[in-house]
């Protein structure tokens, strides 16, 4: 399994907006091959947020970037961030 995890630094309280962004965005990131499952973590007190985002396999991952870079806006743009996030890609090598 791998996982893309996106930073984002948003404006403080923007939580629910980010959330209902991301809701909006489920039957897409479904529709993507290998997708696996994903997560929103919010500090809605900083502002700052992760997207976790897994696959079944690096090239569905990678397969899955250019489709995925919109939606990554949406959710910059729900929390008010004033600049793109950034974006690391993992292998997940155990799963407790």
């Amino acid at each position: 399994m791998f996982a893309r995890v996106s930073t984002y630094k948003g404006s403080p309280g923007r939580a629910v907006e980010a959330s209902r962004q991301i809701e909006e965005t489920t039957d897409r990131l479904r529709a993507m091959t290998g997708f696996a499952g994903a997560y929103l973590l919010i500090d809605n007190t900083s502002g700052k947020a992760l997207t976790i985002t897994l696959w079944e396999s690096a090239e569905a991952m990678q397969a899955s970037a250019a489709a995925a870079n919109p939606l990554r806006d949406m959710v910059a743009q729900a929390l008010g961030a004033a600049e793109p996030p950034s974006v690391e890609m993992f292998e997940v090598a155990s799963r407790i």
